[in-house]
């Protein structure tokens, strides 16, 4: 039940965006942007666990169960989870 909750988000969320950003979103099971790492786009994912450490420039859009952003958004954070920690 609750996967499919976290689908249907994913779904609405990306009805949302335009269609260059659609190709980008993946669903994994455990998802980490690492220290060090930059992403010059958007950052939209989903899984059961969800870690952003590294940099961002432009908006982090994520679901998952658990939700961590450590890392540096240059955007917006949307986050969707049990538990969500945002200490950047």
């Amino acid at each position: 039940m609750r996967k499919i909750l976290v689908l249907a988000l994913v779904a609405v969320a990306l009805l949302t965006l335009p269609s260059v950003t659609r190709a980008a979103a993946t669903y994994e099971k455990n998802v980490t942007l690492p220290a060090g790492e930059t992403v010059d786009d958007n950052f939209i994912r989903a899984g059961q666990t969800v870690t952003v450490e590294g940099t961002v420039n432009g908006d982090v859009i994520v679901v998952g169960d658990t939700i961590t952003v450590d890392g540096t958004v240059s955007g917006d954070v949307i986050a969707a989870g049990s538990l969500v920690t945002i200490n950047g």
